[in-house]
């Protein structure tokens, strides 16, 4: 039988894979690219991969700290006929977005809230995980606890049941928070076998989960009692997960971006590397405190 190239060519073209290539591609002009990265999924226990992995944007090295990177974690989502629809909260209590870092100090002190430098200074680092920076309500600090996945079109009905809709918000997010829980608990297992070592400056990590979409993706507001919709090209999921390597909750800020909103997701990226690189050096007394009293810690033990 023959093969009708066109007909691959079009079942290709409807899957994720233009996405994740021109994701790629784009990346690839300014950063070293990752694609197929392996993890273990704990739960189903099995091997996968995440889409992208741009790994080690450096903002800080040597000194008193020995590494600071942020590493950005990429699934691609394609759909033409869903819609993904997000729900920003009003009155929101921001939360410590304590699953997407990894400070060495923590994993040897085991105090997650005594000794990780970002976390009392995140107010002020981040320009799209809060609204300290900004006075005004902007795409980068509307926050969403609630999501929707919704077909487009009629509802097919097969006898008394509806036809299910699959959620390619809550599997791109299992993939992304998944593979950072996975690389965690690795990185852990290194840090401590370093520790023992003697290599004790900290090694910190800040994980940015990222899941590109290319379809129709909204922001939902209630107004007089029904929602109403406005297209958006950038929205931040406040999500809880419980990662392998612990048996605590810890929250995770997701961003959901357009393809064509990859730019300017970048260039905030790079301010807040600037931004980061400011922050451990003019902190750079307190690191060093922190520091040797683990030292001092570890020599009495």
């Amino acid at each position: 039988m023959p093969v009708n190239v066109k007909d691959i060519e079009e079942a290709v073209n409807r899957t994720g894979y233009p996405l994740e290539l021109y994701v790629t591609n784009e990346l690839r002009k300014n950063y070293h690219v990752m694609n197929n990265q392996y993890y273990f999924d704990n739960d189903e226990k099995k091997a996968r991969s995440v889409d992208i992995l741009v790994p080690s944007i450096e903002v800080f090295i040597g000194g008193d700290i020995e590494y600071l990177s942020i590493d950005i974690v990429i699934e691609c989502k394609k759909s033409d006929n869903k819609a993904w629809v997000f729900f920003p909260m009003k009155h929101f209590v921001q939360s410590q977005y304590s699953g997407q870092i990894l400070d060495h100090r923590q994993i040897i002190s085991r105090d997650y809230d005594k000794h990780c430098i970002l976390w009392n200074y995140e107010k002020k680092l981040s320009l799209h995980y809060g609204k300290e920076l900004t006075d005004t309500i902007s795409p980068h600090n509307d926050i969403s606890r609630n999501f929707a996945v919704v077909k487009i079109g009629k509802t097919q009905n097969t006898g008394n049941k509806q036809e299910k809709v699959k959620d390619e918000i809550f599997e791109g997010i299992s993939q992304v928070l998944k593979f950072i829980s996975y690389d965690i608990d690795r990185r852990q297992a290194i840090i401590r076998d370093r520790y023992k070592k003697g290599k004790r400056n900290p090694v910190i990590i800040l994980y940015y989960p990222v899941i590109i979409f290319e379809g129709n993706m909204y922001r939902g507001h209630l107004v007089n009692h029904k929602i109403r919709l406005s297209e958006v090209e950038h929205v931040i999921l406040e999500y809880e997960y419980q990662p392998s390597y612990t048996n605590q909750t810890k929250t995770f800020y997701i961003d959901f971006l357009k393809k064509d909103y990859l730019d300017e997701y970048l260039k905030i990226i790079e301010t807040e590397c600037r931004m980061l690189k400011k922050l451990v050096k003019y902190n750079n007394k307190n690191l060093k405190n922190s520091v040797n009293n683990l030292r001092v810690n570890a020599t009495e033990k």
